[in-house]
């Protein structure tokens, strides 16, 4: 088209009906307009583009917050960080069925309580209540004997820290990354929290150190110094309470022996209470002091970690011992594994919701629904009509009275 112009002009010029310079006037004037005349053709794209995003975004930001303070609500006072669920009743949809039915649980303070358990058990569940992310429906939760109804949403939350299992990380640099949690945070206090994460020991050996740049979602980072960044976060909040949602499941073996062992230290020098959240026995055997083990939204066994270990009662606790991959387990062969279809959580089973997997069921355990009951005089308890309580013929049992 431009060839055509230029020849047409050409012709005009010739016969004097055009001057030179009119016509480079025209000609750079037509491609100056070229480009952003070229650019409108994608203007279509691109109003369809915002209109989706629009359509995503709007209903979030519409959305009315519903999780409010309660009325003479007060500033949370925590000084040991026990935690208490007593009858806690949940489901995401008043037409849904309950995902929490009546749960009764404990986290000691200053002390670090492992929830096991299969995806879809209610584990995330318990932990999204705890900061009132959701509201129970019946029940009470209280940190310290203070309910969580009856103090500020503000004050609750700045005493609680969330590492989770896929972190978030933004385009910014590390510094901003760890302030994110505590935008009030002085280098001091930033360069603290990255020492007692380790993450010192990487971000010292980057060229910009804490000024690095680490890309969308840290894509410039590895898995384990991702994860260790938002350990760093998670500690400039200077909580008193520590959740952690499944934190390395998605990482190496060696990678997650480091960030345990972090964990288990930052226990034991600050007093954290610490919850730890996983579907693997065999990563929290080690680092927890109490073991509580979910099944579709209900407490089959809570007790000290050895007494789990040890003398596992529940037959879901027997199965998931004996499922842990490691060719020392002493568990392994002693029950059969896990037969048939897991039941829906919005509509478990009658009785106890684990009957219909378990060997041990009989006419009781479709009747009624067991509570928790003390195994001897220790910190043991189960929900099972049969428990296991023969533990003499059991491998972990003889082996430690050899």
């Amino acid at each position: 088209m431009i060839a055509i112009l230029i020849f047409y002009s050409g012709k005009l010029i010739a016969s004097n009906e055009l001057s030179v310079n009119n016509f480079f006037s025209f000609l750079a004037a037509m491609m100056l307009a070229y480009q952003p005349v070229r650019s409108l053709s994608t203007l279509n794209i691109i109003v369809h583009e915002g209109l989706s995003a629009a359509a995503r975004i709007l209903p979030v930001v519409d959305t009315k917050n519903l999780i409010k303070n309660n009325e003479n609500a007060k500033e949370i006072d925590i000084q040991n960080g026990g935690i208490k669920f007593k009858d806690v009743l949940f489901s995401y949809k008043k037409s849904d069925g309950d995902v929490l039915k009546k749960v009764n649980l404990e986290f000691e303070g200053g002390k670090m309580t492992s929830l096991v358990g299969h995806s879809g058990s209610g584990k995330s569940t318990i932990l999204n209540l705890i900061p009132r992310f959701y509201d129970r429906i019946k029940g009470d939760i209280q940190i310290d004997n203070q309910s969580i109804y009856n103090v500020t949403i503000e004050s609750l939350r700045n005493n609680i820290s969330l590492v989770s299992q896929e972190t978030t990380l933004f385009d910014d640099t590390i510094k901003n990354n760890i302030k994110y949690a505590n935008l009030n945070a002085s280098e001091e206090e930033i360069y603290k929290a990255a020492k007692l994460s380790f993450s010192d020991e990487f971000i010292n050996k980057l060229p910009k150190k804490y000024e690095t740049l680490i890309g969308e979602d840290g894509v410039r980072l590895s898995g384990g110094e991702k994860q260790r960044i938002s350990i760093a976060r998670a500690l400039a909040l200077n909580p008193q309470i520590l959740i952690c949602d499944e934190p390395v499941s998605a990482l190496d073996v060696s990678v997650q022996a480091r960030i345990i062992n972090l964990l288990e230290d930052m226990k034991s020098k600050f007093g954290l209470t610490v919850i730890f959240i996983s579907h693997d026995l065999s990563v929290v055997k080690n680092i927890s002091d109490r073991v509580s083990v979910m099944y579709l939204g209900k407490m089959c066994e809570i007790g000290d970690s050895d007494l789990i270990y040890e003398k596992p009662a529940h037959p879901y606790t027997r199965v998931l011992l004996a499922a842990i991959p490691d060719p020392d387990n002493m568990h392994s062969g002693t029950v059969d594994l896990l037969e048939g279809e897991l039941p829906s959580a919005i509509n478990p089973p009658s009785g106890c919701r684990f009957r219909t997997r378990c060997p041990r069921a009989e006419s009781k355990c479709e009747e009624e629904e067991p509570s928790l009951q003390q195994v001897g005089n220790e910190d043991h308890w189960v929900a099972c009509h049969f428990p296991h309580t023969n533990f003499e013929n059991d491998p972990v049992s003889n082996d430690r009275a050899e």
